[in-house]
């Protein structure tokens, strides 16, 4: 079972803030975070990306028109799977 696990800081604030209307910016910041771990772990299409409900909770905790600006999250790419799984920090 080969699980590779990386760690990434996503600072979305002036991105979602210029770009998107207010009532979208929490549903684009988790697009964002998804697009930028299929990026950063250079992973092709085939591969499911999958948010947990905490980092979801931790996203639209303020709300749709204020997503956190910096978002620090854990992602566990399971190779036999898959499936990438993305989690809020431990720290």
């Amino acid at each position: 079972m080969a699980k590779i696990v990386r760690e990434f800081v996503f600072r979305v604030g002036t991105i979602v803030r210029e770009k998107y209307p207010k009532k979208k910016r929490a549903a684009r910041t988790a697009k964002i975070i998804k697009e930028g771990v299929r990026r950063q772990m250079k992973l092709d299409d085939t591969i499911k990306i999958v948010l947990h409900p905490e980092l979801n909770a931790l996203i639209w905790s303020r709300g749709a028109e204020k997503p956190p600006r910096t978002i620090k999250v854990r992602a566990e790419y399971d190779e036999e799977e898959g499936l990438v799984k993305i989690l809020p920090s431990r720290k």
